[in-house]
């Protein structure tokens, strides 16, 4: 049996934290943007402006927010679409590693099909949390 498609779903998985670390990265970046004109024009930012600068900036806050925590703005789709992806690679390695009638099949089958109800659960949980 040829094992292919292994690569491409680690590093499609590799791909998809790599981007994810970059959006952290660009987040911080404009945070500290927004600290450096306030402390060049020597004013004082409100605390509600700081505590936001923390989340954003990944720095702690009272409310304990993070990264990949789901109660994150961004966090939350980010489940989604890390579980949504799974599934489909699953799927696919389902349907391409043995077909659908075979144990490697029906077992990649099981996991995408988990996969596949964790990224509904996600979504299902992105779209009903509370804004602040």
């Amino acid at each position: 049996m040829e094992l292919w498609w292994v690569p491409a779903v680690a590093g499609g998985a590799m791909a998809i934290g790599a981007w994810s670390l970059w959006l952290e990265h660009k987040r911080k970046d404009k945070a500290l943007d927004v600290l450096k004109d306030a402390v060049a024009q020597g004013r004082d930012l409100p605390p509600v402006v700081i505590e936001q600068l923390a989340r954003i900036g990944g720095g702690t806050s009272p409310a304990g927010y993070g990264h990949g925590d789901p109660s994150n703005q961004f966090g939350a789709w980010q489940n989604v679409i890390m579980f949504l992806f799974m599934a489909a690679a699953f799927g696919a390695a389902s349907w391409w590693g043995g077909g659908p009638g075979t144990p490697v099949g029906l077992a990649f089958a099981s996991v995408s099909a988990a996969m596949g109800v964790s990224g509904l659960g996600s979504l299902l949980a992105a779209l009903t949390r509370k804004r602040r």
